[in-house]
């Protein structure tokens, strides 16, 4: 968990192919908001991972997290702007595109931040949930 090694908003285009499906959760959360913070505002991150329950996912002993189309839909803008869950600070605005591979889920998140002109800017915050 140690920070990306750029300046805020200075990244064009983050691209993890074949990578997210190898992390713990935690750690998960951790690069997106990362890849958030570094992002610039019309900037892009191109992601590929293998289908869960496909072969593609379970032919590597190290594949942690299963995804599926609907997953990046947790990634996604919630309404009113409050993560549900607790655990993002920041969103992406999330384009989850047809793979030539049956096995394989391609996804292209934008981050939803001040200045991004693809979207209307919408202001985000954390809130903790309590029970």
């Amino acid at each position: 968990k140690e920070t990306l090694p750029f300046s805020d908003s200075s990244v064009d285009v983050f691209f993890a192919y074949h990578l997210l499906e190898h992390l713990h959760p935690e750690g998960l959360f951790f690069l997106m908001e990362e890849c958030w913070r570094t992002i610039h505002p019309a900037g892009r991150f191109c992601i590929s991972v293998p289908k869960g329950d496909t072969p593609a996912f379970y032919i590597h002993p190290d594949h942690r997290i299963h995804f599926i189309a609907d997953t990046f839909g947790f990634f996604h803008v919630p309404a009113g702007g409050i993560d549900p869950h607790g655990v993002l600070s920041h969103f992406w605005h999330v384009s989850v595109r047809q793979s030539p591979n049956p096995h394989e889920i391609r996804a292209v998140l934008f981050p939803n931040k001040e200045g991004n002109s693809r979207f209307a800017y919408q202001e985000v915050r954390r809130q903790k949930w309590l029970l």
